[in-house]
């Protein structure tokens, strides 16, 4: 899909936003999860003082970033092709963060909670990097024509002439499922659960 000028300024500013948001985010999962670690011990703070500066992190670094990544990605589902379930990797997204705010909101503060949720949000980045259905794209493409295959020869040619790849023929080569994905944030967070006991 081609955007005008004024869209991909927008698209970019909404890219900016989330990505932003998920930044701090991760960030603040990765501080609360340093902090129950020893409970605050390695930075000289008493348990009363690790309570506070856990409940000012969840207040004022972890909770704001929920509205933005929520806004951001309802504008993504409204204004871009991909819609809110139309890739497997998608909806694993929207799966991962509900389960982050929910539990962020519901359980006890404990390393376990925090080392899941920060897999799971290691995870989300994971998935927005790879984008990981590959299988529903190559369908796309296959039914257009055979277009990936014709990529894929082009492809080999300009790899034997020794001439670079197209940007288009070069990310082909990733494939992850989703599956596979959460897969290692089971075991990611199961390891962290273990070494927290």
């Amino acid at each position: 899909m081609k955007y005008s000028k004024a869209k991909k300024m927008t698209k970019r500013t909404i890219d900016l936003v989330h990505l932003a948001a998920a930044s701090v985010w991760l960030g603040g999962f990765i501080v609360l999860f340093a902090l129950s670690l020893d409970g605050g011990a390695s930075l000289g703070l008493t348990s009363a003082d690790t309570q506070l500066t856990i409940e000012a992190f969840r207040r004022k670094f972890i909770g704001p970033c929920i509205p933005l990544l929520m806004a951001t990605a309802v504008l993504y589902g409204v204004s871009t092709p991909w819609g809110f379930a139309k890739r497997g990797w998608l909806v694993a997204k929207w799966v991962l963060a509900v389960a982050v705010i929910v539990s962020f909101a519901i359980l006890p503060y404990s390393t376990a909670s925090v080392g899941a949720a920060l897999a799971c949000v290691i995870a989300l980045f994971t998935i927005f990097v790879y984008k990981p259905d590959k299988k529903g794209e190559s369908k796309t493409r296959e039914s257009k024509g055979g277009k990936d295959k014709q990529r894929v020869s082009e492809l080999n040619s300009r790899q034997k002439e020794g001439r670079p790849p197209e940007r288009k023929a070069r990310h082909m080569e990733h494939s992850m499922t989703v599956a596979h994905i959460l897969r290692l944030v089971a075991r990611n967070a199961a390891c962290a659960a273990h070494r927290a006991m």
